[in-house]
């Protein structure tokens, strides 16, 4: 199976969730709140990759890199409202928001990837090859 950290993906996501800690460490306190919820959203997504990585069915690692997506969705739309607070910069806020929509591309290919590995049960047919009608 190999390491997740050799993953690309993960490499990424990793890289990305440092980005955010570092940028949101000096936000004012009463910003904490956006701060940890951003610090979390970042987390779990390189922790979600991992965790995919680690389970032995492609319907887990498929469950957990969909998690991993919904989790750069709310990344993205707490650094957009970091940006129109003034706490990020429109430059750092793109940075972000572009590493989110790459990460995005990256996560849904191995969702298809591991799709095309699950085995869906074949419905019973008829002599001329068509489904038997339900």
């Amino acid at each position: 199976m190999g390491d997740y950290r050799e993953l690309e993906v993960w490499q990424k996501a990793r890289k990305l969730s440092t980005h955010v800690f570092r940028k949101t460490e000096p936000y004012p306190l009463k910003a904490r709140v956006l701060v940890e919820q951003m610090q979390r959203a970042a987390l779990s997504v390189a922790s979600n990759v991992a965790e995919a990585h680690g389970r032995h069915t492609s319907r887990d690692r498929i469950h957990f890199l969909v998690i991993a997506r919904g989790s750069l969705a709310e990344l993205e739309m707490q650094t957009l409202v970091s940006g129109d607070l003034g706490h990020l910069s429109p430059r750092q806020t793109e940075i972000i928001v572009s590493a989110t929509h790459q990460l995005a591309r990256q996560l849904n290919a191995l969702i298809r990837h591991y799709r095309s590995q699950v085995r869906h049960p074949q419905q019973p047919t008829t002599n001329n090859r068509q489904p038997i009608p339900a």
